[in-house]
């Protein structure tokens, strides 16, 4: 997270250098731009999205957990989709092959993105809430919370973002500054949420888990228990019983000669 706003402070840096009469320069560059590929803030957020799939592929394999590993699947998604523009290269085709109209202010192939995300959501959520509902407990918790980091990153990331298109020609120009700003420190921010995330899953006591014989046992031990006191019992009932019968009288009179 230090990391994070650091970064933020030299995109804020990199748009102050970039207004006239300003004197910053030294983060003038390209690579101070959040909004743009390559950026600093784009590469870690690729390394925060790649660690939290490693982390959570481990914990799958640690604790053999398949919502860990459709997390790790649907991170890994993520990663590629940002990393290779799939949402961008396949809405540009898809807003060409389908004749996409403007709709709300969003370009054609902006229509097209935001179908192409919604498609990978489709896909990659099923899987995930498949292995939520086959989970445990503990499971279904973590997928809750994976569920709530990718929330925070797709509505920074995408509804941020078509905002952002729509609204860029009413705004003034500090107020695109502010959108865009938002835009990044938000997906920023939701990405270093699931790798914090992530991290104390896998550092978290394994769950118990339940023995499924010990309330037999515990039944077994308990009639052994009762077999145990019901036969003291009857023993010292024949005991007493045999104490108290007279003895036969000549016995007697053989003692006594």
């Amino acid at each position: 997270m230090v990391v994070d706003l650091l970064l933020i402070g030299g995109n804020v840096a990199h748009y102050a250098s970039n207004d006239p009469g300003e004197s910053v320069t030294r983060f003038g560059g390209p690579s101070w731009n959040g909004d743009a590929d390559g950026s600093f803030v784009e590469i870690l957020g690729h390394v925060q999205v790649v660690a939290t799939a490693v982390i959570l592929l481990v914990a799958a394999l640690f604790r053999r957990s398949a919502v860990h590993a459709a997390w790790a699947l649907a991170f890994t998604g993520i990663l590629l989709d940002d990393f290779l523009q799939g949402h961008e290269r396949l809405g540009r085709a898809l807003s060409v092959a389908w004749s996409l109209p403007e709709v709300g202010g969003l370009r054609a192939q902006d229509l097209g993105e935001v179908l192409i995300w919604g498609a990978e959501a489709v896909v990659l959520g099923s899987i995930v809430v498949v292995a939520t509902a086959l989970s445990s407990p503990r499971g279904r918790r973590d997928s809750l919370v994976l569920l709530g980091c990718t929330v925070v990153i797709a509505i920074f990331g995408v509804g941020v973002d078509q905002a952002h298109i729509v609204l860029e020609p009413h705004l003034p120009h500090l107020a695109v500054i502010g959108v865009t700003l938002t835009e990044t420190a938000g997906e920023l921010g939701g990405m270093s949420l699931a790798l914090l995330a992530a991290a104390r899953m896998l550092t978290a006591e394994p769950a118990e888990p339940a023995d499924p014989a010990e309330p037999a046992d515990q039944a077994l031990a308990g009639a052994i228990s009762a077999s145990r006191a019901s036969t003291r019992a009857l023993m010292s009932s024949r005991m007493g019983r045999t104490s108290s019968m007279p003895r036969p009288a000549g016995s007697v009179s053989s003692q006594s000669s």
